[in-house]
């Protein structure tokens, strides 16, 4: 029997799941000009994540794009020895457009000059004095009361947030953490990709999604080498082309995550993963264990396009990532129903 990690039927719909805005946060493009930009692009939704204000912006969408609900949220490390950069930054993608009210909220942390004129309408969630701090046990029980509320909840940029395993280990109920931030990794030197830090919440138990986003800015002009959308995404499998139909293929982790290649089948089926692709370099399968499996033409610089892996039998779970010649790579989803 064919176990699907990505569905049979309906289409990929390509989405930017980190955006910021001039209109309401501290990016350079407005809102109208962002979505011009990545429907000619052919993306068919983008999350609206400027900082720490959460705002509907469904008068955006239409027949062919989809405007997600979303906000990031930062936690920021002030009393470090190592450094004051340390930072928590998290995004928030609400399951339903209108679903608008912040947790753990205080309006003190809207502080950019254009988010400021949203605090007197700003809806949120208990009493209005939540008080930051950077320790876990602030930041789960934020992501546990985002979880309550309705909300998809992604760590971002660990690098670039100068994040360690003593900032990582003891997070819990992540629906997804960035595998790839655009931004970060092209032009911010920190070098956001981040498999080993995602994998080592994949041999610990904790299943959450690999998301590559842009992080866009656009501090420089389109055309520029460092203008930064359009770097990163998700393609998101579904039926229709709705703000529910894209929640739900997020949540059911029904999408792959790229920077370049195209995953177009994968499935489980009598002991093998089965993978076809954009033609590529690599296509490797990973599980918990120190073994890759990989595959590659046969001759240097003679591409690939599918390959078949028998799984190991003590493998907890698979996941697949391609690679292009030019190093750009996919992700999937970790897949765990591997017994018949």
């Amino acid at each position: 029997m064919k176990k699907f990690i990505l569905s049979e039927g309906g289409e990929f719909r390509k989405l930017n799941l980190h955006c910021h805005s001039k209109d309401c946060s501290d990016g350079r493009l407005t809102l109208a000009e962002l979505k011009d930009f990545y429907k000619s692009h052919g993306y068919a939704g983008v999350a609206f994540t400027d900082h720490n204000v959460l705002i509907d912006h469904s008068d955006l969408s239409d027949d062919d794009f989809i405007a997600i609900t979303g906000t990031e949220i930062n936690f920021d490390c002030t009393t470090d020895p190592k450094g004051a950069e340390r930072c928590y930054h998290i995004n928030l993608l609400a399951k339903k457009p209108d679903n608008t009210a912040l947790v753990c909220y205080n309006p003190k942390y809207i502080n950019m000059v254009s988010s400021k004129q949203y605090i007197p309408t700003q809806k949120y969630v208990g009493t209005p004095d939540f008080e930051r701090e950077y320790t876990t046990e602030c930041i789960n029980r934020f992501i546990k009361e985002a979880n309550n509320h309705g909300f998809l909840v992604t760590y971002n940029h660990p690098r670039w947030s100068m994040q360690t395993w003593e900032d990582y280990n003891g997070l819990r109920g992540l629906w997804g953490m960035e595998v790839n931030n655009g931004d970060c990794y092209r032009y911010c030197g920190r070098q956001d990709l981040n498999e080993d830090i995602y994998d080592w919440f994949l041999r610990h138990g904790i299943n959450i999604s690999p998301i590559a986003a842009d992080d866009n800015h656009d501090i420089r002009p389109m055309g520029h080498p460092k203008f930064d959308s359009g770097l990163s995404w998700v393609m998101a499998k579904t039926e229709k082309l709705d703000y529910a139909s894209i929640m739900d293929a997020l949540e059911s982790r029904n999408f792959y995550s790229s920077n370049g290649p195209e995953i177009y089948e994968c499935y489980v089926e009598d002991g093998y993963i089965h993978v076809k692709t954009s033609p590529c370099e690599f296509i490797r399968v990973n599980t918990q264990l120190r073994a890759v499996k990989s595959e590659c033409g046969e001759k240097r610089g003679e591409p690939v396009t599918e390959c078949h892996f028998e799984i190991p039998e003590n493998a907890k779970y698979v996941r697949v990532t391609v690679t292009d010649f030019d190093g750009s790579t996919a992700w999937t989803n970790a897949f765990y129903d591997l017994k018949d």
